[in-house]
């Protein structure tokens, strides 16, 4: 994860560190002064899980960037190499609907739906083809804080398409 303070002063807060079924991993203090970049990595609360990290900055008004960076390793024997990289830019849940693009004619698409709220939630995914014919619609019921990822690849074979995702509130 990494976090940027868009403020000319030092900023404060509080990084929390999701699971999958929204317990909490751990929290962290940060102290961040102005125009300043720090990475976090989520790897030390174990290997193969996921969930998300919330920010809470002290501030209501001060102006953060946070970033999700992916890399996709070509590592099998541990060497520091990877394929690429990208950064998926950290934003409020909205609870509106939802849009994404989906491709898989040269590999995986998989959606990570999370519930940014502190109670439960349900959430509806459907699948489109390229013509927009509704191809599946799944219904989630996610814990409080939780995520869950739906693979696509077995419903949108080999093609493109999209998906929607509606939360409830």
């Amino acid at each position: 994860i990494q976090l940027t303070n868009l403020e000319s002063t030092s900023q404060t807060g509080t990084l929390t560190f999701y699971g999958q079924d929204g317990s909490v991993l751990g929290t962290q203090s940060v102290s961040l002064d102005g125009g300043a970049r720090q990475d976090f990595s989520g790897h030390q609360f174990g290997t193969n899980l996921v969930g998300y990290i919330e920010w809470s900055p002290d501030s209501s008004t001060a102006k953060f960037s946070l970033r999700s960076v992916r890399y996709f390793y070509d590592n099998a024997t541990a060497a520091e190499s990877f394929d690429a990289a990208f950064q998926l830019e950290g934003v409020a849940g909205s609870g509106e609907l939802l849009a994404v693009p989906l491709d898989t004619t040269s590999g995986s698409s998989i959606i990570e739906v999370v519930n940014t709220t502190g109670s439960e939630e349900a959430v509806i995914v459907r699948i489109y083809d390229a013509t927009g014919t509704v191809l599946e619609t799944q219904n989630y019921t996610l814990a409080a804080n939780g995520s869950v990822h739906v693979i696509t690849d077995t419903i949108l074979v080999t093609a493109q398409g999209m998906a929607t995702i509606q939360g409830s509130s």
